[in-house]
Formats: C-alpha cells, structure tokens, sequence
C-alpha cells in the first residue's frame, strides 16, 4: 500500500462523515409553515403582513403561478403591480444565526 493513499483516504472519510452530519442538520431545520396574507408590492419585493408578523420576499423565490405552474425562481407574477396589494400563500422557515431568529419566506403560491 502507498504510504500517502491513508491519508487521503481517512481525509475523504472524515469529509463525507462531516457532509453527511450537516446535511442531516440542515434537514432537521426544514420545517416549513404556511401561511396566506396580503402583501404590498414594491419593485421586486414584497411585505407580507399576518398575525402581526411581516414577511419579506425579495428578487428571486420559487412560485406556482395561478395555472400551478411551477418556476423555480424569479418575481412571482401575481405580486403586481408595484404599490399595490396582492394576497397569496406563501411558506416560510424560522432561521437563527448568532441568536438571532427570523422568518424567511422560501415559496410563493399565486393561487389563493
């Protein structure tokens, strides 16, 4: 056997098994919740406002349009025209970084 080929190997090893843990966190922390509300319409953003909680949506979120047609990003259709107000379900998940939590809106649905 070659001395450098154990290395290398426990190497990958310890990557994969390291992988393998994140992604089973990260999968722990993919509890989806969703919820519908009026949103007021900015230029490629949105505020979405229920239960006293204000949701943001920005430039670029995977959304089924009113046909439930999926599109995997880009400014959903039914969030126009800018100033106005728009009502739709959208799913969030809560984030926390640093002790610091918030809801991030990860899909749009037009249809309501």
């Amino acid at each position: 056997m070659r001395p450098w080929l154990v290395p290398v190997l426990a190497t990958l090893l310890l990557g994969v098994g390291a992988g393998g843990v994140a992604g089973y966190v990260v999968g722990q922390k993919t509890d989806v919740s969703a919820l519908t509300g009026p949103c007021r319409v900015g230029d490629h953003e949105a505020s979405c406002f229920v239960d006293g909680w204000t949701y943001g949506i920005n430039d670029s979120v995977p959304w089924l349009d009113a046909d439930n047609t999926y599109h995997e990003s880009g400014w959903p259709a039914c969030l126009a025209p800018v100033g106005g107000f728009a009502t739709v379900r959208f799913g969030y998940t809560t984030v926390e970084e640093f002790s610091i939590a918030w809801r991030e809106v990860v899909w749009v649905s037009c249809i309501t």
